[in-house]
């Protein structure tokens, strides 16, 4: 992905984060850039970095060992769109926000999609949210899409 414009999105399966991918794939489409899609899995990333010691596995393993991954990376290639995927260790969720926007700023990202499971602004600010954390840390814009119907 030279000096193509990438959109990063953080994924984890559910409704709210599919919903995340269809919208960031269609605007990557739109827009005619790449999307970078990150997973955080701690069994399934330590499984794969200890398999490849240390190094980054390959695109086509990761897709291969997660089915998060692998469902948007074919949302993408069905658009057309050029993919990267990323799987990270877990972390709670202001580590994990700060982890995401990291990631972003150091790719270069020209936005951030994440999906929101629509706990309310007491709820989410006690438990703790990727969505806000996001908002937060990313010094680039963020987009948060809701599940559809309530999901």
């Amino acid at each position: 992905m030279d000096q193509q414009k990438t959109i990063l999105v953080a994924t984890d399966g559910s409704p709210a984060a599919s919903a995340a991918v269809d919208a960031a794939v269609a605007l990557a489409a739109a827009l005619q850039q790449a999307v970078r899609f990150v997973h955080a899995a701690s069994p399934l990333a330590e499984e794969l970095f200890a398999e490849y010691f240390g190094d980054k596995p390959p695109v086509e393993r990761v897709i291969e060992s997660d089915s998060v991954l692998a469902a948007a990376a074919e949302c993408a290639r069905q658009q057309g769109v050029e993919v990267e995927v990323d799987l990270i260790a877990e972390a709670g969720s202001a580590d994990l926000a700060a982890e995401i926007a990291g990631l972003a700023e150091g790719i270069h990202a020209s936005m951030i999609v994440v999906g929101s499971r629509g706990r309310g602004s007491v709820s989410g600010a006690v438990l703790g949210s990727v969505s806000h954390g996001l908002i937060k840390f990313a010094t680039i814009p963020v987009l948060v899409v809701h599940a559809r119907d309530g999901g």
